[in-house]
């Protein structure tokens, strides 16, 4: 397990607020008050599959980041975890839904959040995330993002504490 003093911060950040449709979450990793850029991995449609994507050194003012409503801090990672996790995010499945499954328009419409909870999961039983995590990040999917402060309290960082350089 990292140690606080540790560089890289993991996070999930969320965008859009969730009012009509689910937001799409994506994990955050970057070096508090060191970097002025981040690298974000996620799970997009593209021509209505699901697939894994990964965005490499994107800068705080790209416009990827102009609809980011805040984060959930996961855990802070040293530099030789780092690679570990981003080969472990990037080989979690997106889960596809059971076609006979009654909650499947449900399960479509939050894939992302579903498929990060399922890479929380993982993380958690490669030891890389505190036990419970995977229950914390469960009772996040389908909020709005008026709930998360609540909900994730000391780990929530909104807007105002955007990661930026100092």
């Amino acid at each position: 397990m990292a140690t606080p003093s540790a560089p890289w911060e993991l996070s999930i950040a969320l965008y859009g607020d969730g009012e009509i449709f689910p937001a799409p979450w994506t994990f955050m990793l970057h070096r508090p008050g060191k970097d002025d850029f981040c690298d974000l991995l996620y799970a997009s449609p593209w021509r209505g599959v699901w697939m894994f994507d990964i965005r490499e050194a994107v800068g705080f003012e790209d416009k990827v980041l102009r609809h980011y409503n805040g984060r959930v801090k996961l855990a802070m990672l040293t530099d030789l975890d780092r690679p570990i996790v981003k080969a472990i995010i990037s080989g979690v499945p997106i889960p596809r839904p059971d076609p006979n499954s009654p909650t499947k328009e449900y399960e479509e419409v939050y894939k992302c959040q579903y498929w990060a909870r399922n890479v929380v999961a993982k993380l958690v039983a490669e030891r890389k995330l505190e036990p419970g995590t995977t229950e914390f990040v469960q009772s996040l999917i389908g909020k709005k993002a008026v709930e998360w402060p609540a909900i994730a309290k000391e780990k929530w960082f909104g807007t105002l504490d955007f990661p930026k350089k100092r």
